[in-house]
């Protein structure tokens, strides 16, 4: 790998900074606060009502609904870096490219298992899940379930074991959007 392409991932998980960053602006500014000491531990009758009041299958951060941001690639980067290889070579589109960047992140920088253990509310689930990938991605439940969609075994990123979903080892009955997404080693 050269320098070109680490600046290429670099800037490529820039992007991924400025989705966690409107989350956790987000957060703070509606005064959820996964610092509190009991946060998780007791379930408040205010936190019980808004709960009620969001529509099921809503993401975790969505203020009005929409998320708008752009998924897109830096146009003109050079074809040759590895990363975008790797994109074109499995046939994946921008959507793809995301999802496997903020899985590969953790990987790359261990700051994103710190920031996602932050969102997911969990310092012991350090990896993207599911869940947090729809909450990031997906604003509207149209494009949560797009989301959803890409990480199905029949699609690409899967399909070609670039990512790969594991069960939380601690709670194997858990639901689906609690799986754990990594990057296959041999990526």
């Amino acid at each position: 790998m050269n320098i070109q392409s680490l600046h290429h991932l670099q800037t490529s998980l820039s992007r991924i900074d400025d989705l966690v960053r409107r989350v956790v602006t987000f957060t703070q500014e509606s005064d959820q606060n996964p610092g509190d000491a009991l946060r998780g531990l007791v379930v408040s009758w205010d936190e019980i009502h808004s709960i009620i009041e969001d529509d099921p299958m809503s993401g975790l951060w969505t203020p009005d609904g929409e998320l708008n941001f752009t998924l897109d690639l830096a146009e003109g980067e050079d074809p040759d870096l590895p990363f975008l290889r790797l994109v074109s070579s499995f046939g994946l589109d921008t959507l793809d490219a995301y999802i496997l960047l903020a899985c590969l992140a953790p990987e790359l920088d261990r700051r994103y298992e710190r920031l996602y253990a932050f969102l997911q509310d969990d310092m012991s689930v350090r990896r993207m899940t599911v869940n947090l990938l729809m909450s990031l991605l997906g604003g509207t439940l149209e494009q949560r379930y797009i989301v959803w969609e890409r990480v199905q075994p029949h699609a690409p990123l899967m399909m070609n074991r670039l990512v790969v979903a594991m069960p939380n080892p601690e709670k194997p009955n858990a639901a689906g959007l609690s799986h754990r997404l990594g990057v296959d080693p041999r990526v």
